[in-house]
């Protein structure tokens, strides 16, 4: 019997699932008429918002209270005991009501404005607050994961420390977007004229802003904590270098790990805007791109023993990442566009008016990266056996997927056509817990398996549902 068994499992007919997914959603909420910017990403089925102190919290998607029209869906937050009605259209404002001896009191109409960063108020889906308008924003105090209650001083010389969180001119940063995901950040102590660098020759550190590509800045979300971002600095090469705080205080520039100490939480500068920034103008900036690459043709290969589901995130347009399930011993090829670079022209007036002056300057960009990958396993979870029959019989089998880890695609010409071994890449990162967060239903939503171990299982529980 045994050897029937395994034999009509001799033949497996395995298939890749490749699709668009729409990547979660980042917004803006400001309470118009104040400086008082929140943050939210939102998914079909998880709401964060990260308010003006950066405060988390995460609301879970909840039909029970959705109103009779339709207009709005309700997330429900178990922790801060209140539910939140998001507007189904994306636009206006939420509904808001708490939750008290087991049903919510009256919804209000919250204050804040939504406003999404994916439909040109951000960068790259990066989502930065305030990004949209550069000139009318307050700075940010940039605050360490590792260090709580202090934050980055500019100090001086351009020497940069981890000092105790004050109002001081020195701790106020201006992110300026640029183009293609870069940023400029400067200090309130020494304006737009100086501008963080990552030298190669030594620590990071402020210098005269100048067309030098260590000056220019990624900002990296970090998908575990809403609302933490790494700083990589462009001119570090393609492997991603990014700001540094150890547990002494010390700034450096180090290989992005994912470590608390590579984490920054933005918070708005809630004092004056340092004079500093009105003496050296931001004008404007415009991208000159390189001739485009050829795209890549690269083949995702699953020798791993389990079926794997594979995110590959666009972040240029995020609308267009592509999300693969691929079987065990399977592969795919997807083709991948590439950047090829270019010339950022970057305009700053000085002066006073009718005696304004104008500085260029043009910086050869290196090809940024595209695509980053996450990648999850569909692993066994339970198996449910009625014991009550003799024999026993299987009743439910219950799988899910867990993350193996997450890793960038090569940037530009370094990206070649080929294949690429996706359960090792992400399993060498050692770094599970950075991948995107998904949404399993989207996948898949009965989730039916298609490795051979589950296969097996699925017709065992087929063969004793027949017997008499």
């Amino acid at each position: 019997m045994k050897s029937r068994l395994f034999a009509a499992f001799a033949v497996v007919v395995f298939f890749v699932i490749v699709t668009t997914v729409h990547a979660q959603r980042r917004y803006e909420l400001i309470v118009e008429g104040t400086d008082v910017v929140s943050q939210a990403e939102r998914t079909s089925q998880r709401l964060v918002i990260i308010d003006s102190r950066g405060d988390v919290t995460e609301y879970t998607r909840d039909p029970r209270f959705d109103p009779e029209d339709g207009g709005f869906l309700a997330y429900f937050s178990t922790g801060a005991r209140q539910i939140l009605r998001w507007p189904a259209s994306d636009r206006g404002k939420m509904q808001i009501a708490r939750f008290v001896d087991g049903r919510p009191t009256a919804f209000r109409r919250s204050r804040m404005t939504i406003r999404s960063l994916d439909a040109g108020g951000g960068f790259e889906g990066i989502g930065v607050p305030g990004a949209a308008n550069i000139e009318s924003r307050d700075p940010f105090r940039l605050v360490p994961a590792a260090h709580a209650g202090h934050a980055l001083n500019a100090a001086a010389g351009g020497r940069l420390t981890i000092a105790s969180a004050a109002d001081v001119d020195g701790q106020a940063w201006l992110i300026t977007p640029l183009d293609h995901g870069y940023y400029r950040i400067h200090s309130g102590r020494q304006g737009r004229r100086r501008s963080l660098s990552g030298p190669p020759d030594g620590p990071p550190r402020l210098e005269r802003t100048a067309r030098d590509v260590s000056q220019l800045w990624q900002l990296l979300p970090i998908h575990n904590r809403p609302g933490y971002y790494a700083f990589a600095c462009a001119g570090a090469g393609p492997a991603a270098h990014v700001l540094t705080a150890d547990a002494s205080g010390v700034v450096s520039l180090q290989p992005f790990v994912h470590s608390s100490s590579q984490m920054w939480v933005l918070r708005p500068w809630a004092g004056v805007l340092p004079p500093a920034f009105s003496e050296y103008r931001f004008a404007s900036r415009e991208l000159r791109p390189n001739p485009p690459l050829e795209p890549a043709l690269v083949e995702f290969v699953n020798s791993h023993s389990k079926e794997l589901w594979v995110l590959v995130a666009d972040r240029r347009n995020p609308a267009e990442s592509i999300r693969l399930r691929i079987s065990a011993g399977q592969s795919e090829k997807i083709s991948l566009a590439r950047d090829a670079g270019g010339t950022l022209v970057e305009i700053y007036e000085y002066g006073l008016p009718g005696l304004t002056q104008r500085d260029e300057f043009a910086t050869p960009l290196p090809p940024a990266v595209r695509y980053d990958v996450s990648v999850y396993e569909l692993a066994l979870q339970s198996i449910t056996i009625d014991r009550t029959v003799p024999g026993g019989k299987l009743e439910n089998v219950n799988y899910s997927p867990k993350s193996v880890g997450w890793f960038e695609l090569a940037p530009g010409p370094e990206l070649g056509s080929g294949p690429l071994q996706v359960f090792q890449t992400a399993a060498g990162q050692k770094n599970p817990g950075a991948v995107r967060r998904i949404d399993p239903t989207e996948w898949q939503p009965d989730l039916k398996p298609t490795d051979p171990v589950q296969s097996l299982l699925d017709e065992f529980k087929k063969r004793q549902e027949k017997l008499p």
